[in-house]
Parts: C-alpha cells; structure tokens; sequence
C-alpha cells in the first residue's frame, strides 16, 4: 500500500511540475457497470469509483496522473454464500490525452496506464493482489466560470488480473463456465473541475 501511495505521489507531482499552460485538478464519481465474467458469481453490485486527478495541457497535447478508488460487493450464486463480499482496488495512472477547448466546453479523449492494488475481505479469495491498468475514456466539461468546469465523462477500463476464488463445492467442472482472464468495467462519470 505504501509503494501505491508513493507511486501515485510521484505521477501527481510530475504532472503538476510537467510542462503546460492549462493547469486542473478535478475529482469524479462514477457508477461503473461491471463486465468481469466468473462462474460463482451472479452479479456486481453498489459498484462506485472516485477520481482525483491532476493535469496540464499546452495546445492540443495533455498529461497528468490520477488515483482511482473503486468498490463493488458480490452477489454469489447459490453455490456459495458469504457476508465477506466487498471487492475494492486503489490505482495510481498516468493520463494522456487530448485536450479540444472551446467556449463552452471541453472535450478531452484520454488514455490512462497504471497498476491496480486489489483489496478484498472474501475469505476464498487466492488469486493476485494488483496487476497493469488501462484504461480509454472521454469527458466533455461545460465551463461554469472562467475557473470551474461540470460534465460527464465514460471510461471503459481493463485490469490485467484474474479473479480466482478457492471454492471446493459439489460442482462438476464440465458444468463451470469461461472465465475472463482480466477484470473489465465499463463507468459513467460525473466530473468537478477547477483550471488555474
């Protein structure tokens, strides 16, 4: 957890010493829809993320870094039945992007790469701890003053980390179906700027 709070620490300032006329800080929530497929379980839910991200632009050209937290708990399927059932990751990222400002509002397509730090309390949980993020996305913020910016934003996001639960039911494995070889989530964004 300490080298994921340095790192993150390290991308913020680089990003805030990085060269650039534009400077922003801007914090998100969003509500993501969790693509990851494993058999045992039936669905995600109350899945959220929260942003704090630093960047600067010059032209057309933007950079910064980020740390993400997401959360999301497991629905099981009948298989098996826990109350340990939250899944949640902290991901420090650096962000590249492209940055169209207009009058009324800017539209910046970006992509982020970084790792991911998974924390859980789900007892059979026994696969890794982090693995390569990445991620595409686009946010279009309305100017509200001269300073603050409102918009929205969707990101489709990838986790290069396979979930592997240790369960030993009575289940054949003929019966289990494929299993996603990375953890994937596709979020609608609600962002607060503010440009300095």
């Amino acid at each position: 957890m300490r080298k994921l709070i340095s790192i993150s620490v390290i991308l913020l300032l680089l990003s805030v010493t990085a060269f650039g006329q534009d400077n922003r800080v801007s914090v998100s929530a969003g509500f993501p829809i969790n693509l990851t497929n494993h058999w045992l379980v039936e669905k995600w839910e109350k899945s959220i993320n929260f942003d704090l991200n630093f960047d600067h632009s010059k032209d057309y050209l933007l950079i910064g870094g980020g740390l993400r937290y997401s959360k999301s708990d497991i629905s099981w399927f009948r298989y098996y039945d826990s109350e340990d059932n939250t899944i949640s990751s902290l991901t420090p990222y650096l962000k590249v992007g492209v940055n169209l400002d207009k009058k009324v509002a800017s539209l910046i397509p970006h992509l982020d790469l970084g790792y991911t730090a998974l924390m859980t309390d789900v007892e059979i949980y026994n696969g890794g701890k982090g693995g390569f993020y990445s991620a595409i996305g686009l946010d279009c913020n309305f100017n509200i003053t001269n300073n603050i910016q409102l918009g929205l934003g969707a990101n489709y996001s990838m986790t290069f980390l396979k979930l592997d639960f240790d369960y030993e039911g009575a289940i054949q494995h003929d019966f289990i179906p494929t299993e996603d070889d990375f953890m994937k989530s596709l979020s609608m964004n609600l962002n607060l700027t503010y440009r300095f």
